[in-house]
């Protein structure tokens, strides 16, 4: 039925198609495709057919769509306008072409309302640096595409922080957060930075962050009173083979204090957790 529509007037070529761009030419013909009864023939076969012909965007998409639909109305209209009544099915299949090839190009790309939820969003200017609370003007709740794991209230976030950094506009991941006591302002004005520590049982089964102390204990003697403890916050906490691996955020005067340790002692965690 469908070489009928186009034989019923020379069968125009592409290229008279005021639409088409020189690009959207070039991608129809990669596809052996030199005629719009050609691009119907093959999207009867393959409704498909507009998102695998190598269009460089949507707006391709749409204007080769729009394009081949506009001649199709006018051929619809010259064949009932005729006395070729009998052909009438012809018309119906182009425009049920056209109808599908829409529906194809414009719903299944527009997220279904159950996609859509209300999640939430990271609001600050610069984003959300790791390690760094989560404060109220940080965040809002937007309707978005629905993101696994993504948080969907304030209070699931603030006062908590994120292990990872988080630009503006990112929905945040539950499963990136802490998990442990919520914090204020206790990081302010605090060093954040990664150590290593020597195995204890004091961090099993505790949830983070948590406040302690750490004291370095240097692998070889020396004279002198060993160091006092450091209050740090334990912010994130990884086994390793032998040692663990921790991140810290501690004073800029305990940072100093402790940077000459990092190199020839092992950084030991002393109780209680608080």
């Amino acid at each position: 039925m469908l070489p009928f529509i186009f034989s019923c007037r020379s069968d125009r070529s592409l290229k008279h198609l005021n639409l088409l761009s020189d690009e959207d030419l070039h991608a129809l013909r990669s596809q052996g495709i030199e005629s719009p009864g050609e691009f119907y023939a093959r999207m009867a076969r393959t409704p498909t057919l507009i998102d695998s012909i190598g269009l460089p965007d949507e707006k391709a998409k749409r204007r080769v769509v729009e394009a081949m639909s506009t001649l199709a109305g006018e051929r619809a209209e010259s064949i009932t306008g005729r006395p070729l009544i009998k052909h009438i099915a012809d018309v119906i299949v182009v425009i049920a072409v056209c109808l599908v090839t829409y529906a194809l190009f414009f719903v299944d790309r527009a997220p279904v309302k159950s996609d859509i939820a209300r999640q939430v969003v990271v609001t600050a200017p610069h984003g959300l640096q790791p390690f760094r609370v989560i404060k109220r003007g940080d965040v809002e709740i937007r309707s978005a595409v629905k993101s696994a794991n993504a948080a969907v209230s304030l209070e699931a976030v603030v006062g908590r922080y994120t292990t990872e950094p988080l630009a503006e506009g990112a929905i945040i991941n539950q499963a990136k957060l802490n998990v442990g006591p919520r914090l204020s302002n206790e990081l302010d004005e605090l060093q954040v930075f990664a150590v290593t520590l020597a195995p204890t049982p004091l961090l099993l089964d505790l949830k983070i962050p948590l406040r302690v102390g750490i004291m370095p204990s240097l692998r070889e003697k020396s004279v002198g009173s060993p160091p006092e403890p450091y209050d740090v916050y334990i912010l994130q906490v990884r086994p390793l083979a032998e040692k663990m691996s921790a991140v810290i955020a501690t004073s800029k005067a305990n940072t100093r204090a402790l940077v000459p340790f990092l190199s020839h002692a092992d950084l030991i965690v002393v109780g209680p957790a608080r």
